[in-house]
């Protein structure tokens, strides 16, 4: 256990990096818990079940209250296997722990065993190829320290490659990798490019030569899909700036005996809590900075527990602050304006020397509780100088400085004079180092730049000859070909068809070569963007007539509410020999963003490739006779200012529009309608039926958007020949926003019922069967529903099912998968009546504009149970004519009908529709 923290989630590390891919409510096995800094966050924020592993007993002893289970050992004596071997777990964690290991290569195999099939396993592992260490090796040093790269508690060391090989001989896959970097001189060896001309432009080019450590995430091989190349998906830059604690049995104070924590140097007010060993302990020393900073110190305590009492004061055994003028502490090259606070750290080594008054023994568990605020901003150290030389030069004023008995007084004032000056000294010394080293950055940015643009230019041409060297090869592998089968074809019609069979099976042979080839080719040029050109794809519009469609993903490879009503409305216009050109955004763009982007083409079922902005432009107009009509579905993930550019063309063009509403995207920023601000978050449409938008909005943090984004959709309702609603409920909204357009607009469902038969259910004593219907998300109700099926009563009562998921997570739900394209739009409600469902969740915590899952289970007669917040569901059951569910308003609710036998057995015993579902054309 090297040092404890709290977790601050707005200062990207390894720790922050891993627990973003934790997702709520799951099963975690943490290796190495320390106190529990992680553990912590994990079992409060993100109400995960949490079973640990570590070494130190007093450690494991703080971080189990935060854990189900906690095994205190070392992790490669295996003793963990034993009392975890009936668990699997949705994540496996390893943070900073694997290069500690004698053989992490056989730790980390058998922890695959305890993953879930789903699950995935990540890690943390400093990068030894780091520029840093290497500029050591070249100076002939290799020297462990107490903390960092060379830490001298590190048996193994790691490159990128290195990890990739211990993924693999584990079974694993990674599917993202992650990195924290750091800059040579910011590193514990303070080392910089300046001082190695020889290979300093070598050092600089290196890919992951500023990368401090890896953070990989990974599925079992069989269940991942393999990433390009292990690419760094995103680099975060480590702060350099650390406290340091130093502990001491007698006067002497080593590197050896000391602790680093990460450094919060923006001014705000930070509880540090920091583990003493068990040994004994007569001094301490506490660095809370090596640069020039300003410094607010506000308490420190000697804990025997780092709880809190009721008040919220900590039971301690000594306190230095304020109250008792930080009695028992020595200041040492800090600039102490009196009273403690605040600090100036003067030099490079500020330090302060702790003397408890009681004595700290081997056999108990001891912290120090540090509380204070760091800045290093410039503007920060300015202002509270000025502010002191104000005070001083008052106080020097009211003094006078002209009686003789005041020098003792005057000496004072002047050497703190003194010190201001050199502090100023300090301050322009720092801003001169600094503009000089942004002008060499800057300069060696433009060369590396240049090198690169001259490297692009060749990449350009070099895959411009590659593509007329395909092309001429294809062409001349065809005309051999071709000359061939004639060749043998002549063979075929002058010899008989005995002695023909070897010849023929050879005729066919090379077909398939030649169509093979053919297709590689094809599918090279065509998926690669750089090898996508405009004039190849309108050559693939081959029907007289099509629907051009815009939308936020590409409708092939996912299955949400929008893309599966783009894929019913390609397949009907398909029918009657209309085709559909998708155009959908490459990546999750901003919407007023201002960068490169690029937008990808998909004709019916076959995905084109990418062009820019102004090229999809060129396009539209170059087939521009072919568009019958234009669907604006959803503009999420595209950036609008390339939108306008190209809706601009399609009006220019005369080709009428139509805009398809699938949510509230064009109403709010907050496209579910999640009222924000600083109490949380709330479904706000039910406040804006009663109080009005200008009651509403105005106090909302979504708000400041709010009239650019009505500009924006007032001008392309605008133009727009109608404006398609998907409920009765999302009208409701539209007219709010925009009562302008209400000529406009039309409500018209996704779907569309056709009776088809009755169906009523007589259950006694039979187990009730309950579905979760669609994906595993949040706002979906994932968190009711897993607290529904592990609760230990309902378990006797009823029989859970998840009707759309392939993944078994848990022993008491059964899992039914289905596939909407392959299967069809009645998949899932053919499941539902396959598997005799007889109550349907649907619990939206976020207020649907649709829901498919809704028409799904009225389809398929089986009672829906939702909530109030679900927007157009529970409108929809309220309203409807047919008894088709229940709507409640809280948990509390469903807990209290769930426990009802009677209550639920008169929901499920009636008689109700059953019907087919059919795709509602919009033309």
């Amino acid at each position: 256990m090297k040092y404890d923290f709290k977790i601050n989630t707005s200062i990207q590390n390894a720790h922050t990096i891993v627990l973003q891919h934790i997702r709520p409510e799951t099963t975690v096995l943490e290796f190495g818990t320390a106190t529990g800094y992680m553990t912590e966050y994990m079992c409060k924020e993100l109400n995960c079940q949490v079973y640990g592993v570590e070494i130190e007993e007093s450690a494991a002893r703080v971080a189990s209250a935060f854990t189900v289970d906690m095994e205190i050992g070392d992790v490669e004596s295996l003793t963990w296997t034993t009392k975890f071997k009936n668990i699997k777990f949705d994540h496996i964690i390893f943070v900073d722990v694997l290069e500690h290991l004698k053989d992490p290569w056989r730790v980390l195999k058998i922890a695959v065993e305890f993953l879930k099939e789903e699950g995935t396993l990540i890690t943390s592992i400093p990068n030894i190829s780091n520029n840093a260490v290497i500029m050591e090796l070249l100076s002939g040093r290799f020297e462990y320290k107490t903390l960092g790269l060379l830490d001298n508690t590190h048996l193994r060391f790691f490159t990128k490659s290195s990890i990739l090989e211990l993924y693999e001989q584990a079974g694993l896959q990674p599917i993202g990798w992650y990195a924290t970097y750091m800059v040579p001189e910011q590193t514990e060896f303070k080392q910089s490019y300046e001082n190695y001309p020889l290979v300093r432009d070598f050092l600089q080019q290196r890919t992951d030569g500023e990368i401090y450590q890896y953070i990989t995430v990974g599925k079992k091989t069989e269940n991942a899909v393999k990433p390009n190349q292990a690419v760094i998906e995103q680099r975060y830059r480590l702060s350099s700036y650390y406290l340091q604690l130093f502990w001491s049995e007698n006067e002497e104070f080593t590197e050896y005996d000391s602790v680093h924590l990460p450094l919060h140097i923006d001014g705000s007010t930070i509880t540090y809590d920091i583990p003493l060993p068990n040994k004994e302990i007569n001094k301490l020393r506490f660095d809370p900075i090596s640069e020039l900073a300003l410094i607010k110190l506000s308490e420190i305590y000697l804990l025997e527990t780092v709880c809190d009492t009721e008040n919220g004061i900590p039971s301690y055994i000594q306190k230095w602050s304020n109250e008792n003028n930080f009695e028992g502490c020595h200041f040492y090259n800090l600039v102490d304006f009196g009273g403690r606070e605040p600090l100036i750290s003067l030099n490079k080594d500020p330090y302060i020397i702790l003397n408890p008054t009681t004595k700290i023994k081997k056999d108990k568990t001891y912290f120090l509780r540090i509380k204070m605020s760091v800045s290093v901003k410039n503007s920060d150290l300015i202002e509270e100088l000025n502010r002191q030389y104000s005070k001083i030069k008052r106080e020097a004023e009211r003094l006078g400085l002209l009686n003789m008995s005041l020098e003792e007084e005057q000496r004072k004032q002047n050497k703190l004079l003194f010190e201001l000056e050199h502090i100023k000294e300090l301050l322009q010394e720092k801003y001169t180092k600094d503009i000089e080293t942004f002008k060499s950055k800057i300069l060696q940015l433009e060369a590396q730049l240049e090198v690169k643009n001259v490297a692009l230019e060749e990449h350009r041409k070099n895959i411009s000859t590659q593509q007329v060297y395909y092309e001429s090869e294809i062409q001349k592998r065809e005309e051999a070909t071709e000359k061939v089968l004639n060749e043998l074809q002549v063979l075929l019609n002058s010899t008989s068809w005995k002695y023909t069979r070897f010849f023929r099976a050879a005729m066919n042979s090379l077909r398939e070569l030649k169509n093979s080839a053919k297709h590689r080719v094809k599918n090279m040029i065509v998926k690669h963007k750089k090898k996508s050109n405009k004039k190849e794809m309108i050559n693939l519009l081959d029907k007289e007539r099509y629907i051009l469609v815009f939308s936020h993903t590409n409708y092939l490879n996912s299955m949400g509410g929008t893309e599966k009503y783009i894929y019913e409305q390609a397949s009907y216009n398909a029918r009657s020999g209309i085709g559909t050109v998708q155009i959908f955004p490459s990546n999750r763009y901003d919407f007023y963003a201002e960068e490169e982007s690029f937008y990808g083409i998909n004709v019916g079922d076959t995905f084109l490739g990418y062009l820019t902005a102004q090229e999809i432009v060129e396009f539209i107009q170059d087939s521009a006779h072919k568009y019958k009509k234009t669907y604006i579905h959803h503009l999420l993930f595209w950036i609008y200012s390339d939108f306008k550019n190209i809706f601009e063309a399609v009006n220019y063009l005369g080709i009428s529009s139509v805009f398809v509403a699938h949510d509230f995207f064009a109403c709010c920023s907050s496209y579910h309608m999640m009222y924000s601000d600083s109490n949380g978050k709330k479904g706000c449409i039910p406040d804006l039926m009663t109080h009005g938008t200008e009651n509403v909005c105005i106090k909302c943090d979504h708000y400041a958007d709010l009239e650019k984004r009505k500009e924006i959709f007032n001008d392309i309702f605008n133009v727009c020949e109608k404006i398609v609603l998907p409920s009765q409920y999302v009208l409701e909204v539209f007219k709010l926003i925009y009562p302008k357009w209400e000529d406009k607009f039309l409500v018209h469902g996704h779907l569309r019922l056709v009776k088809d038969g009755t169906s009523e259910k007589e259950k006694v004593n039979e187990k009730i069967k309950i579905a979760y219907l669609g994906y595993k998300m949040e706002n979906k109700g994932w968190s009711t529903w897993l607290k529904m099926i592990n609760n230990e009563q309902f378990s006797d009562l009823y029989e859970f099912h998840h009707i759309g998921s392939s993944e078994h997570y848990s022993t008491n739900v059964r899992s039914h998968e289905y596939s909407f394209i392959n299967d069809g739009r009645m998949a899932a409600t053919n499941l539902l009546k396959k598997e005799s469902i007889d109550i349907v969740l649907l619990w939206s915590i976020v207020p649907e504009s649709y829901s498919y899952t809704l028409y799904e289970s009225i389809a398929a007669g089986v009672p829906v149970v939702t909530n109030k917040h679900s927007g157009n569901i529970a409108f929809s059951v309220q309203n409807s004519s047919e008894d088709i569910g229940v709507v409640l308003n809280n948990e509390k609710e469903l807990w209290a009908l769930l426990s009802d036998n009677n209550s639920v057995l008169n929901l499920v015993n009636r008689a109700r529709n059953l019907y087919e579902l059919e795709y509602n054309e919009l033309d």
